[in-house]
């Protein structure tokens, strides 16, 4: 057992390093300004309803066992299980264009944003071909700014608000 554990950890670290970049960086050589305004569009198809919405961020929870030490670390109190996180972005065409982690399971998705790296990246490369920002959404977690959109959080939502978190549902479960 321990040399096939040995094996596995040393075939996941060489995978790692030689190919970490492939997902944990923006690829502003695939997600060009068109390519960008052609998944907006499909996700407007779909029936969203912020026409410069590109993609889909989410943080993702993978339980795991309990550890022997430092089990606080690792508990997620939201899904309460032990557990390491991830964060996705997710485009229309099925693609995770960016990935990082894991993180631990008590990490919260808008610290998950910050420690990534990957907003810098947005604000850089995350532009239609007119120069207009080009946006993700995200789930309530994630806070609003120029590059990322979440639904209306709250219980006294206007009607107007919850049709829009409704159509942005459907986009994003569609």
């Amino acid at each position: 057992r321990s040399e096939v554990s040995r094996f596995a950890s040393l075939v996941m670290n060489r995978l790692y390093d030689n190919f970490h970049h492939i997902l944990d960086t923006f690829d502003h050589r695939r997600l060009t300004p068109e390519v960008l305004e052609r998944f907006a569009r499909a996700v407007s198809d779909k029936g969203g309803v912020l026409p410069d919405t590109w993609g889909f961020l989410d943080g993702t929870v993978h339980p795991i066992a309990r550890p022997d030490r430092h089990q606080r670390q690792v508990y997620n109190g939201h899904k309460r299980v032990h557990a390491l996180k991830f964060q996705a972005l997710m485009t229309p065409d099925g693609i995770i264009s960016h990935l990082t982690g894991p993180w631990v399971g008590r990490r919260h998705d808008s610290r998950m944003l910050s420690e990534s790296g990957l907003y810098p990246e947005l604000e850089l490369y995350a532009r239609g071909t007119d120069g207009r920002p080009m946006r993700l959404y995200g789930d309530p977690a994630y806070s609003l700014s120029t590059f990322i959109i979440s639904p209306y959080k709250g219980a006294r939502v206007t009607e107007d608000q919850a049709l829009f978190n409704r159509n942005m549902s459907k986009s994003v479960n569609a």
